[in-house]
């Protein structure tokens, strides 16, 4: 549906006019769509600029309402598609395809496209809350894309959110509340620091949430 040699040798406005025509279609869909546009931002992260600029240019079209969601103001269906995401592809034995799929995630969230930080807080949450972590190197690789890209979005101006979201619960280090908060991204950066601290090996990354 989404072939990446096609997203990489073709411009963004012929990629967008053919997925508008196949979706009016009525046996079009959207989450399959979805899927396969992921599918090609684990793959490689040379396409995550023309995978944005696709998003983008689809929601200026209409083409019908499906459970009343606007296809494809509304892009739906999208982060049904980005949870399956995280069980199929963000996949920390494959380490080229979980970097890149938390890449793409973070600068979702930093285009305001659609809200992945629920995602940042489970990478956070096994890494730095959680004993016993394997692959730490690249987890810190997922985090430093986080961070460099949605750092200021996470930190959400100092004020808390998604504290409802089971998704964003606790780790077993972390004593406070659930969700995003300045203390709790504080606790990230400081154990960040331990970490480094820890293992002089391990390639922490230098960038840290913006606390001000």
């Amino acid at each position: 549906m989404l072939p990446l040699t096609q997203v990489q040798s073709q411009p963004v406005s012929t990629l967008v006019d053919g997925i508008v025509d196949r979706s009016r279609d009525e046996q079009f869909v959207p989450f399959h769509f979805w899927s396969e546009w992921l599918r090609c931002a684990a793959a490689s992260r040379d396409v995550h600029d023309k995978l944005l600029a696709i998003a983008q240019a689809l929601q200026s079209h209409h083409v019908r309402t499906i459970e009343g969601q606007s296809l494809w103001n509304d892009l739906p269906r999208l982060p049904w598609a980005i949870r399956e995401a995280m069980d199929t592809l963000a996949d920390v034995h494959n380490p080229t395809s979980f970097v890149n799929i938390h890449t793409f995630f973070a600068r979702c969230a930093a285009d305001g496209l659609v809200d992945t930080a629920m995602w940042a807080a489970v990478l956070f949450r096994e890494l730095l809350e959680e004993d016993h972590v394997q692959q730490k190197e690249v987890y810190l690789a997922a985090m430093d894309a986080w961070m460099q890209y949605a750092g200021a979005v996470l930190y959400n101006k100092g004020q808390p959110h998604h504290s409802s979201s089971p998704i964003c619960r606790a780790g077993a280090r972390w004593k406070g509340p659930d969700g995003f908060s300045t203390e709790r991204l504080a606790f990230w950066n400081e154990r960040l620091d331990e970490l480094g601290a820890q293992d002089p090996a391990l390639q922490v990354p230098t960038h840290r949430f913006p606390l001000t």
